[in-house]
């Protein structure tokens, strides 16, 4: 049952990095520092299973960064400092 008290949770990640992803990116793809590749798709507005927010948390060793748009073309994306 649904009586108690809420709870909110933050992360507490010290140095975590925030990408701010263009607004006709439809995906992100990174390329970390052992060489793999990650890809982020970017679902975007408020609707179940989409976020609010045009931003990723960048896990550490990201070495790029690019965005993929709805017409399938790539290009880079500067990281954060």
């Amino acid at each position: 049952q649904n009586r108690s008290k809420l709870l909110a949770f933050t992360a507490n990640q010290q140095g975590q990095k925030v990408l701010k992803v263009p607004s006709d990116a439809m995906a992100v793809e990174l390329i970390l520092a052992n060489g793999k590749k990650q890809r982020m798709d970017t679902s975007f507005g408020a609707g179940f299973g989409s976020q609010s927010s045009r931003s990723i948390h960048l896990p550490s060793g990201v070495k790029s960064a690019s965005k993929i748009n709805y017409k399938g073309e790539v290009s880079s994306l500067k990281l954060p400092d």
